[in-house]
Parts: C-alpha cells; sequence; structure tokens
C-alpha cells in the first residue's frame, strides 16, 4: 500500500464528485514530471489524501489502477475545467470519502518540516508552486502521522482505520 498527497484547487469539485484524478503528461513548459506520472502508477489499494483550500478534507481509496488517459475520452463538459489544450495524462478511478472535520494542511506541513528528512511534500510542495502539489508521494512517517491526526480530531471515517491496517498487508483493503 502506498499514500499520496493532492493539493487540488480547480478541479477539486469535478473529481471528487466524478471519483477521480487526472494530471497531464507533461509540465505547461514540456517537461516530464514525477509527481503529474505518480498517477499513472497509482494502484488499487491505495489510498489519497486531498488538501483544498489550504485544508485536508478528504481521503479517498485507489480502486482501479491508474493508466494513461486521454481528454478526448471524457465527455465534453466534464474536460472544460483543464482548460489549456493539454489531453494527453494520467488517470486513477477512486471511492472519495470526504472528512468530517478537517485540518489545516500548515498543521502537517509543519510536522514534516521539523520531522521529515527528505519529503516530497517539501521537495514539490513547499518549494514548488504549491499548484503543483500533484500526487506527491508519502513516505510511511507521514502517512502514520497525518492519519493519526486527523482519528485524534474526531474523523471517524473508515479509510482512515484501513490506513492504519494496510500498514501490515500489502493487499487491496478497499
Amino acid at each position: 500500500m502506498k499514500a499520496y498527497y493532492v493539493s487540488q484547487n480547480e478541479t477539486y469539485e469535478q473529481e471528487i464528485s466524478k471519483q477521480y484524478l487526472w494530471a497531464r503528461q507533461l509540465t505547461r513548459d514540456g517537461k516530464h514530471w514525477q509527481p503529474y506520472k505518480n498517477v499513472k502508477e497509482m494502484k488499487k489499494g491505495d489510498f489519497v489524501f486531498h488538501s483544498h483550500n489550504n485544508k485536508i478534507v478528504a481521503i479517498s481509496c485507489v480502486v482501479e489502477d491508474g493508466k494513461d488517459y486521454n481528454l478526448s475520452d471524457m465527455p465534453l463538459e466534464d474536460r472544460a475545467i483543464y482548460k489549456d489544450g493539454m489531453d494527453e495524462g494520467y488517470f486513477a478511478r477512486l471511492k472519495v470519502e470526504e472528512l468530517s472535520v478537517y485540518l489545516d494542511q500548515k498543521v502537517f506541513i509543519e510536522w514534516v518540516k521539523n520531522k521529515v528528512e527528505k519529503s516530497d511534500l517539501i521537495t514539490y510542495g513547499e518549494k514548488a508552486n504549491k499548484k503543483r502539489a500533484y500526487a506527491l508521494k508519502m513516505n510511511d512517517d507521514e502517512i502514520r502521522y497525518l492519519t493519526e491526526k486527523l482519528i485524534s480530531i474526531g474523523n471517524q471515517n473508515i479509510y482512515l482505520r484501513k490506513v492504519l491496517e494496510g500498514f501490515d498487508s500489502e493487499k487491496a483493503i478497499c
């Protein structure tokens, strides 16, 4: 089991309601960027923590392995949100659970800065443009801390418990 951190702004409402992630294959300046490719590398049973408007607001389970996906395969009304002409990308189907109590992402990022030596959340998220903090791989310490923190503030979501159980099992758990 792996977990990823996704910071979504313009695409949040659509991707959460339609239960998927889509990321372009190339950056706007035409370069490959590993966090985008992470969407293709997602496997059934992996988890995704979703941040929106600087709060961690949802957790989802990947229910179908990630894959190459062209926006032309998506209904026209759903494509409009991606509006910049990049059709080649990566796609993962999710089952999303919104959290009942949100966590300010600054609490999590500060913990990572102080406790984790090497983190994609800092390398790609904090040092880079935060809009690009998409599908960042989380390490075990980050996963445990964030899951336990979300539970400690009152979330009872089944996926949070399954994340903790997943450390002892490699099989898909959602």
